[in-house]
């Protein structure tokens, strides 16, 4: 395979990656290497094992769950399906172009193809297709330019794969983009001109691009910021060691309700603590802070239906096998973005 694919003028196209690269590369944020590594090794894993569910990715990268799932709900590929249709794309993809890096114009007719296709996630789209390329053929890191290519985003690793399929234009001379046809040109200095002026309209047109799209990165990275430090603040209140304050601010809204139903006439002494319990839980779903599950509400479950859940209790034997759970805390999500404050706790519910 390695004979086959550094055949033609391939080293010619890897050395122009490499040296392209470097003018780039430095603009990752320093202060992002670890994000984006993290997220590269996940992409990476599952480059090599797609149909792997967030609890294997999580024992093989030594993380856990939740931090998996967090992660691919941010890329938008938490839905299995949805995920396995875009590594398939840039499985065949990475194929495509390692046939065109040995000159088969057949080859990169079919990359040009599948590259255009639109899944519904650009940038993702292009940062995992080099990383698959990677992956499915180390034998084209000859200058160790895959640990350069795990330290970026999506913007600047979408360049980096525009950097790779460039490279490929340069060398065999093979279309690149949309190029206008221009009216016939007799002299051959004229027609190197041509072309020399298309690559420099794709550079610029590329840069001016990423400028933009950095500029919109770094507003998301803002943003997130701003929900993860609101997540954080509310992780905190219904953390065990500031007694899972969401957790009981739920239970004692429950009994003032109930002691209301059945008539129960309150002290005027503690008036002041119920109403500022309301105000807690008014503030709660201000927030946009919910509750997953309902408390103490007991349901049959199998082990895959309380798969993101802390559960407590005897093991489940098969995957058929069904237990009734018991609610113990119902676990907390910011609606708006869909992001898991804390995990739900369940435990198992014996009759009597």
């Amino acid at each position: 395979m390695s004979s086959q694919i550094l055949s033609g003028r391939a080293d010619e196209v890897i050395s122009e990656i490499h040296e392209k690269i470097q003018s780039f590369v430095s603009k990752a944020y320093n202060d992002e290497y670890v994000k984006y590594r993290i997220e590269n090794n996940l992409l990476a894993f599952l480059c090599k094992n797609q149909d792997s569910s967030p609890s294997e990715c999580a024992q093989s990268l030594n993380l856990t769950q939740e931090k998996i799932l967090r992660i691919l709900r941010d890329m938008k590929i938490a839905n299995p399906e949805k995920r396995n249709k875009l590594l398939k794309w840039a499985d065949s993809l990475a194929d495509f172009y390692a046939g065109a890096l040995t000159g088969s114009k057949e080859s990169f007719d079919k990359l040009e193809q599948q590259r255009k296709q639109d899944l519904g996630y650009r940038s993702l789209q292009e940062r995992l297709a080099a990383i698959m390329i990677y992956e499915k053929f180390p034998e084209i890191d000859k200058f160790g330019d895959k640990e350069l290519l795990f330290r970026l985003g999506y913007i600047l690793a979408k360049n980096y794969f525009y950097h790779m399929y460039d490279a490929l234009c340069h060398v065999y001379d093979f279309p690149l983009y949309k190029r206008k046809k221009n009216k016939e040109i007799r002299q051959i200095s004229q027609e190197q001109a041509v072309k020399k002026i298309d690559e420099l309209e794709s550079e610029l047109q590329r840069t001016n691009e990423m400028l933009g799209e950095l500029q919109d990165e770094f507003n998301d990275q803002l943003q997130e910021s701003k929900i993860s430090e609101l997540t954080d603040f509310f992780a905190k209140l219904n953390s065990d060691r500031y007694g899972n304050i969401l957790d009981q601010l739920l239970q004692v809204r429950t009994g003032m309700d109930k002691l209301k139903k059945e008539g129960y006439e309150l002290p005027i002494e503690i008036n002041g603590l119920f109403i500022m319990v309301r105000q807690l839980i008014q503030f709660t779903r201000d927030s946009h802070i919910d509750p997953i599950m309902k408390p103490h509400s007991k349901k049959e479950v199998c082990a895959n239906d309380i798969e993101f859940c802390d559960y407590e209790g005897s093991p489940f034997e098969s995957v058929n096998d069904r237990k009734i759970i018991e609610v113990i805390s119902p676990g907390w999500v910011y609606k708006d973005q869909n992001v898991q404050i804390s995990r739900p706790r369940v435990k198992e519910y014996i009759q009597a």
